[in-house]
């Protein structure tokens, strides 16, 4: 049997499906179809993780120890098997991150049934074009459980440079001990680790330009918790995020993150609020836009069924965080609140 993934077509761009979506519950996308199917190896492990930067794909089987490439082709429109990749290694970590033509992944050069601690691991970065394989850091024990890479760039600034950006998440086990969060940055050839934290929130990881974002969904008895990081001089903690309904508990909260610019999605494994309609252990998501204080806000949107206020053509009513972070998304600038006036009945 053969394992495969599905590619979705969202408009005019392509995405794999990510880990993210995993946790969204069943809802209609009208422009979201499958656009091409790729078939792996036939390893159970193929498609554990996956990742995409632009026309650039790679695919892990831990337990096979691979790495299958894919390549998007513009003049047929479909994505194309490439090279193989085969690691040193007895196993490959369930992790993978993607840079231009640079894969980041885990291999685990010595596993041991138990306890844990008896495994190895290097996370590599390995260059396709030219070829070159960088020991990015090393280490026993609990073995890194989501990467994420990107690139930080002084936009606007004076000193126009960019820096390759590497975060890696481990997490602590169920039988105890610590996890980390670990950020790394590259110089010339070489991988430096900037910061690290000893914490338990490395389970999942998103990062894009200067904001990184950790989720925990383990913490306090799975109610869960994101950390989210911004790099100014150095990558300094800005806020730490928990679920905003009191009314439920064990959501495990920061399943799944991810992060751009405006936005920050953050998985839950249950979900029970919000304008999804509750429905008890059916997965969900909430998502955050940035305020111009670089401060994270919960957003908002009310759907009304129907019409609302006799208005026919009102789809969608977001919050004030909701409707600045939609506009910087569309490409306003010095987006500002000037004011915020009920609306009284004389008016309509």
């Amino acid at each position: 049997m053969s394992h495969r993934l599905s590619l979705l077509r969202h408009a005019r761009s392509l995405a794999l499906a990510a880990a993210a979506l995993s946790a969204v519950p069943a809802l209609a996308f009208d422009t979201l179809s499958q656009d091409q199917v790729l078939s792996g190896p036939d390893f159970a492990s193929f498609g554990s993780a996956m990742d995409v930067d632009g026309y650039f794909s790679a695919v892990v089987s831990p337990e096979n120890a691979t790495i299958e490439t894919f390549t998007f082709n513009l003049s047929s429109g479909s994505w194309q098997a490439g090279p193989t990749l085969t690691p040193t290694a007895e196993e490959l970590a369930p992790v993978v991150a993607v840079h231009g033509l640079t894969i980041f992944y885990a291999a685990i050069t010595q596993v041991g049934a138990n306890p844990p601690s008896t495994q190895s691991w290097e996370i590599r970065a390995q260059r396709l074009f030219p070829p070159q394989t960088v020991v990015v850091d090393s280490g026993t024990g609990q073995e890194p459980t989501a990467l994420a890479a990107s690139v930080w760039g002084d936009e606007g600034g004076d000193r126009g440079i960019t820096i390759d950006v590497l975060a890696v998440g481990i997490s602590r086990y169920s039988s105890g001990g610590g996890g980390a969060s670990r950020m790394y940055e590259k110089v010339g050839n070489d991988w430096f680790l900037i910061d690290s934290w000893d914490t338990t929130h490395g389970r999942n990881v998103a990062l894009h330009g200067t904001w990184a974002a950790f989720g925990d969904p383990t913490w306090n008895n799975s109610d869960g918790l994101v950390r989210v990081f911004r790099r100014d001089f150095g990558w300094t903690l800005r806020q730490q995020i928990e679920d905003g309904n009191p009314l439920q508990s064990g959501v495990s909260f920061g399943a799944s993150v991810a992060i751009d610019d405006v936005c920050l999605v953050i998985g839950m494994t249950s979900f029970n609020q919000g304008f999804i309609p509750p429905t008890p252990d059916t997965g969900g998501f909430a998502a955050y836009g940035v305020s111009p204080e670089d401060f994270w806000f919960q957003e908002q949107v009310l759907v009304p069924e129907g019409r609302y206020a006799q208005m026919r053509n009102v789809w969608f009513i977001p919050s004030v965080p909701t409707l600045l972070g939609w506009l910087r998304k569309c490409g306003f600038q010095q987006v500002k609140l000037v004011d915020i006036t009920p609306t009284t009945t004389e008016e309509q």
